[in-house]
């Protein structure tokens, strides 16, 4: 049975699923034997049956109108722009209202030369190479006194380059200069930051969580402590530098699968991964996860931010983002952004073979343009939607609250559209603000009942 009403239309939704106002909810019920399959922006989605007694049961116990959960929301510059043009950026960010303005740490774009044309990009116009990046402490010291309340971070460093006795000593010294905490986040690492510069990877995960207790060592000690352990030996060391007025940089840790997502219960401040493949249902599974983790540690759940990297694309209308997702560095960075492993579970090979691991993977100067063509003239449609939050302001909100009933509370936007073309850059500077302010708005709507 299809129910068709035009007071309310979702692009989201599959061609056989049609919306009906929440207010009509009881009548519904009440007079036919349509169940309702979920609720969104304030409304039942419809579209399979089952029997009346049933359909009541289910409208009875979902919530009627709790408020709504107000996100924060937080912008990731990249730092090959000038520090100059980053500084006009955190102003506009403070306008704006945004919570949190991160910046990512690498010593090479993922971006490669071969594809950094105007063709692709307009910042081709602007610089000689993607791969003109500033140092990511070096950028958040010049950005901290203009900060105000807004937030400043790194997402993500690794201790794979850097000690971790090093990176606690950044987070403190910028902690001096800020008035909010400092958001610390850390990974792994990734290929294209070790392997050309000869940089050894023993063990990463390993490696990681003996770094995190190291970082917390230094947080923590006053006079000296010693570490053993496999990759890290401390003995009688010493960081006297105390938090500030600020507070302790908080550790946000970029995690996907499950051994990583355990550090996050038993570590972290906070959990920043990358859209997950399947949204927000693969979302809420992994922030079970670090919830689980988190009470075997005898941590408090509510003291862990559960955030989420978002690589956006944003257009003025569902058409207009729908080309953005064809354009060659979106479909680029879906292709990179993807493991073999993901592309089986949505039907397809990925082009660079079975082993592919997606970010983590990629040596973008080691990739031949014939080749990177060919692969991504492959990428399916559904592969660079999973990588991509698109759409119109008011899609993109929609799909940010659906990760917001997942347990979201904290979100980073990467406009990745800005660097398409300059006038994707101008609309993106019109539209975040009033995204901002519409995620961050007191409102109400119904959302599903969950289990704890």
């Amino acid at each position: 049975m299809v129910i068709r009403t035009h007071l309310h239309s979702d692009p989201f939704l599959t061609p056989d699923e049609r919306v009906i106002p929440w207010e009509c909810k009881r009548r519904l019920a009440s007079c036919c034997d349509i169940a309702p399959r979920y609720v969104r922006g304030g409304h039942l989605v419809v579209g399979e049956v089952m029997p009346v007694a049933e359909s009541r049961t289910a409208i009875r116990d979902r919530p009627v109108e709790e408020p709504l959960r107000e996100v924060e929301v937080g912008l990731c510059a990249v730092t090959n722009y000038p520090v100059r043009e980053l500084r006009q950026f955190l102003w506009w960010g403070r306008l704006a209202g945004v919570d949190s303005l991160v910046v990512p740490d690498h010593w090479q774009d993922f971006v490669p030369r071969v594809l950094w044309e105007p063709s692709v990009t307009w910042r081709a116009r602007r610089s000689n190479s993607p791969h003109d990046l500033r140092e990511a402490f070096t950028v958040l010291g010049a950005l901290a006194r203009s900060a105000g309340r807004v937030r400043i971070g790194v997402a993500v460093t690794e201790m794979l380059r850097r000690h971790p006795v090093m990176v606690a000593q950044a987070a403190l010294t910028l902690s001096e200069l800020t008035k909010r905490p400092l958001i610390l986040g850390v990974g792994a690492g990734e290929r294209l930051n070790t392997e050309p510069y000869g940089v050894a990877v023993p063990k990463p995960v390993g490696r990681f969580e003996e770094a995190l207790q190291v970082i917390r060592l230094c947080f923590q000690s006053s006079g000296t402590f010693d570490f053993e352990g496999e990759h890290f030996q401390l003995n009688g060391a010493v960081m006297d530098l105390a938090p500030s007025k600020s507070g302790t940089p908080e550790i946000w840790i970029a995690a996907h699968g499950p051994r990583m997502l355990g550090l996050v219960g038993r570590y972290g401040d906070g959990w920043i991964p990358i859209q997950p493949l399947h949204g927000p249902a693969d979302y809420e599974l992994g922030w079970r996860t670090v919830r689980t983790a988190a009470k075997q540690a005898d941590r408090r759940v509510e003291s862990i931010t559960p955030s989420l990297l978002a690589l956006v694309a944003l257009a003025p209308t569902a058409a207009q983002a729908e080309a953005l997702l064809r354009s060659p560095l979106v479909r680029y960075l879906a292709l990179m952004g993807t493991s073999a492993t993901q592309w089986v579970e949505l039907g397809s090979d990925h082009p660079f073979g079975p082993d592919f691991g997606g970010y983590g993977h990629v040596l973008p100067e080691a990739l031949d343009r014939r080749e990177l063509d060919a692969a991504i003239a492959q990428v399916p449609p559904e592969i660079v939607r999973s990588r991509f939050v698109s759409g119109t302001p008011l899609q993109v909100e929609a799909t940010i609250r659906d990760y917001a009933d997942a347990g979201l509370r904290h979100v980073v936007l990467a406009p990745v559209s800005a660097l398409v073309r300059r006038r994707h850059q101008n609309y993106a500077l019109w539209a975040l603000p009033r995204l901002v302010r519409a995620l961050r708005r007191p409102s109400s709507r119904a959302t599903r009942s969950r289990s704890a």
